[in-house]
């Protein structure tokens, strides 16, 4: 069953998130989108969710498989994605639809970890020029 609401507040959208089977994520098909990553994907790994995204071939795409933490495609052709979620159906029956995170690459992302690269950069940049 897909369940589509109005806008709600961002702790509501989180809640429903981690109450999701499946959360799906799309860009525009166009070459221009393929450097794009919504932030959306960030709250949806967040959510510790299986994603569905519908990206063109670039970032949002690699992030979703480097992260394994979702299915994407990048056609419009429906049978692999009537299969994938038939696959989710059948798996949320037995055992519940299987999520297997890479914990190592997600961390990357964290803003933690993000500012302490910027951090680096920085020093690196001043000792240049002292």
């Amino acid at each position: 069953m897909v369940d589509i609401r109005v806008r709600v507040a961002l702790d509501e959208a989180r809640r429903i998130m981690c109450q999701a089977d499946l959360l799906w994520a799309s860009l525009w098909a166009g070459k221009e989108s393929s450097t794009y990553i919504p932030s959306k994907i960030f709250e949806y790994i967040a959510a510790e969710r299986p994603i569905l995204g519908f990206f063109p071939e670039g970032e949002a795409a690699d992030l979703i498989r480097q992260t394994n933490t979702g299915i994407v495609f990048t056609s419009e052709e429906p049978e692999p994605i009537i299969r994938a979620l038939g696959q989710a159906l059948e798996s949320k029956k037995k055992d519940g639809i299987l999520y297997s995170p890479n914990e190592d690459v997600i961390n990357q992302y964290h803003i933690r970890r993000i500012v302490e690269k910027v951090n680096g950069h920085l020093i690196s940049l001043s000792n240049r020029e002292n």
